[in-house]
C-alpha cells in the first residue's frame, strides 16, 4: 500500500521543472508570435500548474484533505493555450506525466452554462460547476501557498494584463484574416 500511495505522490516541483521540450516551446512560437523566452517561462509556468494539480489530487485522494478547487478562467487563458499545445506534442506530454506523476493528467473541459445542453443532448451527464468568488479567492490563495508571490503574480496580474484573449488572438499566426 505505501508503494501505491508514493507513486500517487508527484515527483518535486523542482523535478518537475528540470523537464524540457524544445518540441512544444517552439510549437507555440509558431502559433503565437512571441520570443522563445516568452515561450519558455510560458511553458515553466504550465509545469508548475499541472505539479500543483497533481499535488492538490494527492492532497485530496491520499491525505483526505480539502484543497481547494483548480480552474482556469479566461485571464489563465495564455496557460491554457500553452497546455493544449504540449497535449498536442503527446509522445512529450505522455512521458512527462508518466515521469512525474505516475499518470496522464487530463485536460477536463469546463463548459460554461450555456453549453451545459450541448453536453447532455450528448447524452453526457454533465454537472456544470459554479466557480464563485470565494472559491477563485481560495485558488489564489492555494497557488500562493505552493508557488510563491512571483508565480502569484504571474498568473493574476501580469498574464492577464499580456495576454488578454484579444491580445492572444491578435499574437496568434493562424487566427489571421487569411486564416478564420
Amino acid at each position: 500500500m505505501k508503494d501505491i500511495i508514493q507513486s500517487m505522490c508527484p515527483n518535486s516541483l523542482e523535478e518537475v521543472m528540470g523537464f524540457h521540450s524544445d518540441t512544444v516551446v517552439l510549437r507555440f512560437q509558431e502559433i503565437y508570435a512571441v520570443d522563445y523566452e516568452a515561450s519558455l517561462e510560458i511553458f515553466n509556468e504550465v509545469k508548475k500548474w499541472l505539479w500543483l494539480s497533481a499535488q492538490r489530487n494527492y492532497e485530496e485522494d491520499v491525505l483526505n484533505l480539502d484543497p481547494p478547487v483548480l480552474s482556469m478562467f479566461s485571464a489563465m487563458a495564455v496557460l491554457d493555450e500553452m497546455w493544449h499545445n504540449f497535449i498536442i506534442c503527446s509522445v512529450d506530454y505522455t512521458r512527462f506525466c508518466d515521469t512525474h506523476f505516475g499518470q496522464y493528467l487530463h485536460h477536463q473541459v469546463v463548459p460554461r452554462a450555456g453549453h451545459a445542453k450541448i453536453y447532455h443532448d450528448a447524452g453526457k451527464d454533465y454537472d456544470v460547476p459554479q466557480f464563485d468568488n470565494a472559491q477563485l479567492r481560495a485558488m489564489m490563495m492555494y497557488v500562493y501557498r505552493k508557488l510563491g508571490e512571483d508565480t502569484y503574480h504571474r498568473w493574476f496580474e501580469t498574464y492577464p494584463e499580456i495576454y488578454t484573449l484579444d491580445k492572444l488572438r491578435a499574437l496568434s499566426r493562424h487566427l489571421t484574416s487569411e486564416n478564420p
